[in-house]
């Protein structure tokens, strides 16, 4: 029997403290990741976060997402993973690396905020400062080897690099969402010929605008089709349609008209609506002006700076007055623009900018592509070009047949402008696995033509069948390519994961089957973790079946779950059909905690209760 002064020592207060500390701030940051997260897959709205405020900006942005996976519900699992490892005491080196990463990727998501977007979610600041606290108080020095020290925090350097990457070079995400109006709610607008001023009805009467209250693109006082968008000077998106729906009424003339309502987000969007909207009443050549440095962005839209550009503009004073003057009318204005958006709202179920209402439609956000707009309003009302461009894609269908499952496919698109003005392409839309290969040109002249080469990498077995969109300002803006391929997987590894067992001192043994579908060549296997794993293969049919061998010796003073990826490279004797490059298989043996209590002790809880 062990003597009293061998026996494991309790923690001192201060460490049971600062443990329990530890874990609550991790459970805290754990609890708010996945609340973010889960409100960001339903599209709902978080607690106390007003759409289009700091809190909305930092979390429905690109930075917010990593594959379209929110990074929140990353980080929930890296809190997981972390409180497992502590609260059992394996698993040391893992526990090293989460804790590196929790802090790099918090260190990047502050200068994301920071710097990027300069704009702060109150959550997400809460979140990352119970981490930082988390993994502050539950820091462990060893047993993790002294080399392996300055190696782990390069391994969390290094994902949180990847992570920045992808989201730094990825696409925005698409902001829109449209549905159309009940009978008896679109918007009606009277007659340009009749008396008094023209008015614009919406949700069925529930809002009356007389158009010459408000700017305009285009003039919206004689234009036979008006159309009505929320605007706020201080949203991207807001300023990407204003671009584009100036540049297609300027094709359409006295067609078309867009009264412009002013729309906020934040208090800082709408006292800069303020300002503008006290000039719009009293000297419209200058709010054009101006109006037309915000949405081009050569005026920041930030209140002081506003300021001085109208101080610049106009006589200082002089806008004092306005402001004084129009208050009512001003404070007026901005709340019926909140009810519009509200009433939008309760249809298309989020309240994001630009919001535009065509005839029995409403949408909300911005499509990357001019043609969107063309083909929408030829929908609503009837507007047609009379010299559109046009764009011809071959193949229109292409059909792979049979294809082996994670195998790169490529498809070749011909895109070409047949005649007439120049045509500007957008990023397509593409299905799951697929990724269009840069070098094909963005704009098409009269006769021009440009190859795009889209890589497809089949992800699951089945039927993969999809439509490839080819977006453009041509008419129609979307050319649809049919796509279709019979997903097989080449091989059948059994068991693909080869469980060895518990490790008592001895080499574990096991072995894994291949069986390919066809005559193929492996290269020798290899391990990534073969200080513990020892691999070899074994020809069973000629190019047809093979065995596997593992040699498993893992560290016995590591207790907990001792894993291997093993990767063979593959070349097939016939080349009928494009293979996967490689195979990956997945090993793994188990070692004992070495400090387990003889049978009948009770085993003592993480952290010891300590008595009076």
């Amino acid at each position: 029997m062990a003597s009293a002064s061998q026996a494991p020592q309790p923690p001192s207060d201060l460490a049971f403290v600062t443990t329990i500390l530890g874990r609550l701030a991790i459970l805290g940051a754990l609890g708010l990741a996945l609340y973010l997260g889960i409100t960001s897959l339903v599209n709902g709205s978080i607690a106390g976060c007003t759409e289009g405020g700091g809190c909305h900006e930092v979390v429905a942005s690109k930075w917010g997402y990593f594959l379209g996976i929110p990074v929140s519900l990353l980080g929930a699992g890296t809190y997981i993973v972390l409180l497992a490892s502590d609260w059992s005491g394996c698993c040391p080196r893992v526990h090293a690396l989460c804790s590196w990463m929790i802090l790099l990727a918090v260190g990047w998501f502050v200068a994301v905020q920071a710097f990027i977007l300069k704009e702060y979610c109150p959550w997400c600041c809460i979140t990352h400062l119970l981490a930082v606290i988390g993994v502050a108080c539950i820091w462990k020095k060893g047993p993790v080897p002294p080399s392996q020290v300055k190696i782990l925090p390069l391994v969390g350097l290094a994902g949180v690099v990847m992570l920045a990457l992808v989201q730094a070079f990825g696409p925005e995400r698409e902001t829109t969402a449209g549905r159309a109006l009940a009978a008896g709610q679109e918007i009606s607008v009277s007659d340009a010929s009749s008396a008094g001023p023209r008015i614009v009805s919406l949700h069925g009467g529930k809002f009356e605008i007389a158009v010459e209250d408000f700017p305009s693109i285009g003039n919206a006082k004689t234009a036979k089709n008006v159309a009505v968008g929320l605007f706020d000077f201080t949203c991207p998106h807001c300023q990407h349609l204003h671009e584009i729906l100036s540049d297609i009424q300027s094709e359409f003339g006295d067609q078309l008209a867009v009264v412009q309502l002013p729309g906020y987000f934040a208090p800082k969007g709408k006292a800069i609506q303020e300002q503008m909207l006290a000039v719009w009443k009293e000297d419209k050549d200058a709010y054009t002006q101006l109006a037309t440095m915000l949405h081009e962005g050569t005026l920041k839209a930030v209140e002081q700076e506003v300021k001085t550009a109208i101080g610049a503009t106009l006589d200082p004073d002089k806008h004092s007055d306005w402001l004084r003057a129009h208050d009512a009318w001003t404070k007026k204005v901005l709340a019926m623009g909140q009810d519009i958006r509200q009433a939008n709202k309760k249809v298309l179920k989020t309240g994001k900018f630009p919001q535009l209402m065509i005839g029995d439609y409403v949408e909300a956000g911005s499509k990357p592509n001019k043609g969107y707009y063309y083909d929408l309003l030829k929908e609503k009302f009837g507007l047609t070009r009379t010299n559109a461009p046009k764009l011809a894609v071959t193949p229109t269908s292409v059909d792979f047949g049979q294809v082996y499952l994670g195998a790169t496919q490529s498809i070749e698109l011909e895109i070409t402008n047949p005649g007439g003005p120049a045509v500007t392409l957008s990023p397509p839309k593409l299905l799951p696995g697929m990724r269009a290969k840069p070098g094909f040109a963005k704009t098409l002249e009269s006769g021009a033509k440009t190859t795009m080469i889209i890589d497809a990498v089949p992800r699951g077995a089945g039927i993969m069948e999809g439509d490839i969109q080819i977006l453009s300002d041509a008419e129609p803006g979307s050319a649809k390519v049919h796509v279709k391929a019979e997903v097989s997987a080449p091989y059948k590894a059994e068991p693909k994961t080869l469980d060895l067992g518990l490790y008592k001192g001895q080499p574990l043994k096991g072995h894994t089957t291949i069986t390919f579908q066809s005559q193929v060549k492996l290269s020798p296997p290899r391990a990534n973790n073969s200080r513990e794993f020892k691999v070899g293969i074994r020809e069973l049919e000629p190019g047809l079946r093979y065995e596997v061998h593992v040699v498993a010796t893992p560290n016995s003073t590591r207790a907990g779950f001792h894993q291997t990826s093993i990767t063979l490279d593959m070349q097939p004797v016939e080349t009928i059909m494009a293979w996967p490059k490689s195979l990956r298989l997945n090993a793994r043996c188990r070692v004992a905690a070495t400090n387990a209590k003889p049978p009948g002790e009770k085993k003592p809880l993480p952290i010891p209760l300590r008595s009076n």
